[in-house]
């Protein structure tokens, strides 16, 4: 009996931490409009409607499931130039156009309002709290190597090395025949 009890009590932890959370406090005002954003559940992505940009639900690494409604698999993190090869090799949603995200477009799906991770989870719900990268290069003398990167545990950015590993949202512009 009681290893029965016992049983049970470990299955239900494991499904509870499939459940995603952030910190997010109703005290700062929300800096993404969920409501601009159009969520695709057969194809695994969401459009923001106010910028045209179409982003992949999932990790690169990951894969959405229609049936499921979730991603499946795990994030993989990449150098920045293989991170950019498969960016480009990629096709979800049987569109082949996919690639980085440039800083400043990235920064845009930021949520101030929340924290591990500062993002909005109802439209991407499988960020972790790391470092994701950005086609953006560092300008300055010494920046040959350094691309910029954002750390989604807080929402900052900061200047990277193109050899260190980091994760992939994968990002389209949405054309007007579509």
């Amino acid at each position: 009996m009681k290893k029965s009890i016992l049983i049970t009590g470990i299955l239900s932890i494991s499904v509870i931490s499939h459940q995603v959370y952030a910190f997010c406090s109703d005290t700062v005002e929300a800096t993404v409009n969920e409501a601009l954003f159009v969520v695709d559940e057969e194809l695994g992505v969401v459009t923001d409607a106010d910028t045209g940009l179409m982003w992949s639900i999932c990790n690169l690494g990951e894969t959405w499931s229609a049936d499921e409604k979730i991603c499946n698999g795990s994030a993989k993190s990449y150098i920045w130039q293989d991170a950019l090869k498969q960016s480009q090799q990629n096709r979800v949603a049987n569109f082949s156009d996919w690639r980085l995200p440039n800083i400043k477009e990235l920064m845009s799906i930021i949520e101030r309002q929340c924290a591990e991770p500062a993002v909005n989870l109802a439209l991407f719900p499988t960020t972790k709290n790391e470092p994701y990268w950005t086609s953006t290069p560092v300008f300055n003398s010494n920046s040959d190597n350094q691309v910029w990167a954002v750390q989604f545990k807080e929402g900052s950015n900061h200047e990277s090395l193109k050899s260190r590993t980091a994760l992939t949202r994968l990002v389209r512009k949405v054309t007007a025949t579509e």
